[in-house]
């Protein structure tokens, strides 16, 4: 039953290293 937060929470980080990858490269 904590597959959920922790996929929530998988995705949060990976949200947050697209925004910087992002950031990093803006076109």
């Amino acid at each position: 039953m904590d597959h959920k937060p922790k996929l929530l929470d998988q995705l949060s980080l990976i949200s947050t290293v697209t925004a910087r990858f992002l950031g990093l490269h803006t076109y």
